[in-house]
């Protein structure tokens, strides 16, 4: 008994181990491949609505969009440049009236149709071209996606509602490490047949010769006299 618990032991370390490292490797696989067919639905979810609002038409449920006019100065701040959002069939500032009329989005679709009509401004680069189409995830931790593409004058932008990621799944991993193969029990037969007493398979002679005594050892039986007798005569 005391030979097979440090056996055990030493299987249940080396389980627990690979079940570690399995889990480990299986939890980078899934949360790597869980984001990039998140931002991939997302990104082409507002592709697809920014497309259909240049074509004059509605964007994709669950998306936010409209159509950006070109930039215009400012009567009272000329270095300042509006634009305004066509949506719902109206045109409304960005970002201008109370605030009740500004919604969180309209940076976002300010922002959009600057880098659309100007894509080297961010770098102080004067724009070489203008009315480059894109599409990318935010990196605002909500899962959105946004995208833009149209004429200069006119840039259908559209951002998706936020995503989350699929959830962890618990319960299969889980019943991935409940079912695995477990060891099979220590054998114990070889152990008992090891530690048998090694008079049960002595030869039938040495049986004898225990059974008639040694020479300087208390006399023997008629048996073993007449055993001895023979073996004399044999000798002669």
């Amino acid at each position: 008994m005391t030979t097979t618990l440090p056996v055990v032991g030493r299987q249940l370390r080396d389980f627990a181990v690979g079940a570690v490292c399995a889990l480990v490797i299986a939890t980078c696989a899934f949360v790597g491949v869980r984001n990039r067919e998140l931002a991939a639905r997302q990104i082409d979810l507002a592709r697809r609505s920014a497309a259909e609002l240049a074509a004059g038409r509605e964007a994709l449920p669950t998306v936010h969009g409209g159509i950006v006019g070109a930039a215009t100065a400012s009567v009272q701040h000329p270095y300042i440049r509006h634009r305004r959002l066509r949506e719902g069939g109206g045109w409304r500032v960005l970002g201008g009236g109370s605030a009740a009329q500004r919604q969180v989005d309209d940076k976002l679709f300010y922002d959009a149709a600057n880098r659309f009509d100007y894509p080297g401004a961010g770098s102080e680069s004067r724009p070489l071209h203008s009315g480059t189409a894109f599409a990318e995830l935010l990196d605002d931790g909500t899962g959105r996606a946004i995208a833009a593409t149209g004429k200069p004058d006119a840039v259908a932008v559209a951002i998706t509602s936020p995503a989350a990621p699929a959830p962890y799944p618990w319960l299969v991993i889980v019943g991935v490490l409940g079912s695995a193969p477990r060891s099979p029990p220590p054998v114990r037969s070889s152990v008992v047949a090891a530690s048998a007493p090694v008079h049960s398979r002595a030869s039938p002679r040495s049986r004898s010769r225990r059974c008639c005594g040694s020479r300087g050892s208390r006399p023997a039986s008629s048996s073993c006299s007449a055993a001895r007798s023979r073996r004399r005569s044999k000798r002669t």
